[in-house]
């Protein structure tokens, strides 16, 4: 019989497939998705990265006001990863696309980002998602909307009798919703929830026994850590208390930092990665650049 196993990253991916047998079709999550809303729409899709980031600025650069233009422009980043975050959670906004099978409204997706926003952030994030949905249904996507659309509207996934997905604890509420529409009959999840730590980009906060819950699975417990020293996984103990290690495993070290300052940075050849830019002011000042992991994405040269 047919088996997919589904994994987040494409090395990930290319290496299951390696390793599995050849009745086991590995994919991305996004390449599955993506072949699924190509067919749905019956056309080659047109993927641009910087769709968001297009779709946002035009809103900014729409406003009137020039106080509140300059104010959008200092929150670009955060209201993008808001807008990332919406797809993670399979928010589509009120009022708008009733044939989507939204998984948040409105005020149940405002009211879970980790910060306040006022009514114009607000606006901009509706009106960029609306607007790339739209782009969407035409066939431009991003990478968030090769999970999002065909999930949320109606596309049809392919059939497998056993479906395998990797890391389980970073699956979001989208991911969910797509599992339940691939793996019909027999699902095995991989993962550890002591390592999920991606909930600010939409995993879910419990992921692992919602998939227990959900698909009435079996739990089989791995202990044994043969990618960590001895010293580790005795500090990982507070965390994993089953967590062990073979015999043949090396002492290592576990050392801490218990303060550091600009200092401590070496002055050549480093930069520091902010989820903000907000807390690295503080290092541009002392001449310490650092970038944000957005600019990154979006543009790899921006140092600040």
């Amino acid at each position: 019989q047919q088996l997919m196993c589904l994994a987040f990253i494409k090395r990930i991916a290319d290496e299951m497939k390696e390793r599995l047998p050849p009745n086991c079709e590995s994919l991305t999550l996004n390449s599955l998705g993506h072949r699924a809303w190509g067919q749905h729409l019956g056309r080659r899709l047109n993927v641009d990265a910087k769709k968001t980031y297009r779709l946002l600025s035009a809103a900014i650069e729409g406003l009137n006001d020039p106080k509140e233009k300059s104010a959008a422009f200092d929150n670009f980043a955060d209201l993008m990863r808001n807008i990332d975050f919406g797809k993670a959670c399979g928010w589509v906004p009120d009022n708008h696309f009733t044939q989507a099978k939204r998984l948040m409204t409105d005020d149940e997706f405002f009211g879970h980002l980790e910060e306040k926003i006022g009514d114009l952030e607000r606006e901009l994030i509706i009106e960029a998602t609306v607007n790339g949905i739209r782009e969407a249904l035409q066939g431009t996507i991003d990478f968030g909307d090769q999970l999002f659309m065909p999930t949320l509207w109606g596309a049809i996934f392919p059939y497998y009798p056993v479906v395998l997905i990797d890391e389980a604890q970073d699956l979001s509420a989208l991911n969910h919703f797509m599992l339940r529409r691939v793996a019909k009959k027999r699902l095995i999840a991989v993962g550890d929830p002591n390592q999920s730590i991606y909930g600010f980009r939409g995993a879910h906060e419990d992921s692992m026994q919602k998939l227990k819950a959900d698909f009435n699975m079996t739990e089989l417990s791995l202990t044994i850590s043969f990618r960590c020293p001895i010293s580790v996984v005795e500090e990982a103990r507070w965390r994993a208390p089953m967590m062990q290690y073979p015999e043949w495993a090396k002492p290592g070290e576990v050392a801490r930092l218990n303060q550091w300052d600009v200092s401590d940075v070496p002055s050549q050849d480093t930069a520091i990665l902010c989820r903000n830019n907000a807390p690295g002011y503080h290092l541009a000042a002392e001449g310490v650049p650092f970038t944000d992991i957005l600019d990154i994405r979006y543009n790899p040269v921006v140092k600040y």
